[in-house]
């Protein structure tokens, strides 16, 4: 049953979950509908209030954060859904770093010294959030974790 109705199109496609416009345009247009359709969809949803991409990046950015995704991390994430930089800029993007000491401390078991497994994972770990290597040398620095071996051993 295919849906005709651009604006039913459009909520139910919110219906899952909140989405940028330039998503929503995407969707649209991929399902067939003119670009006079997807213009107006857009803009009665936007003058409604059911599409802002404000409040979008607001919700996005705090998803992630409090996840301990990095700020480098967040910001992709963010572009990858078609925001606008200038949106992103305006934002406040303080680090939460007690999200990270409670991921790290539950990595590491509260150990000052790691053994090698430990410290893969917890490099991993952090890497796939977005954390550069050095990024996580200067947070274990920081919390003066060390190294049970050498970094440059195998």
């Amino acid at each position: 049953m295919a849906i005709k109705d651009p604006i039913k199109y459009a909520f139910l496609l919110l219906k899952f979950r909140f989405r940028s416009e330039q998503e929503l345009r995407k969707r649209m247009k991929i399902k067939g509908f003119s670009e006079e359709d997807v213009e107006k969809t857009v803009n009665f949803l936007k003058e409604k209030g059911y599409l802002n991409d404000k409040i979008f990046v607001e919700e996005l950015v705090e998803k992630y954060k409090t996840k301990g995704y990095s700020l480098s991390r967040i910001k992709r994430i963010v572009r990858s859904h078609g925001i606008d930089p200038i949106i992103l800029n305006e934002m406040d993007l303080s680090f939460d770093e007690e999200i990270l000491d409670d991921l790290i401390e539950k990595i590491t078991k509260g150990e000052k010294v790691l053994d090698k497994k430990t410290f893969k994972k917890l490099v991993n770990k952090l890497g796939y959030l977005g954390y550069s290597k050095s990024e996580i040398f200067d947070f274990l620095s920081k919390k003066g974790i060390k190294l049970e071996f050498s970094q440059f051993s195998d």
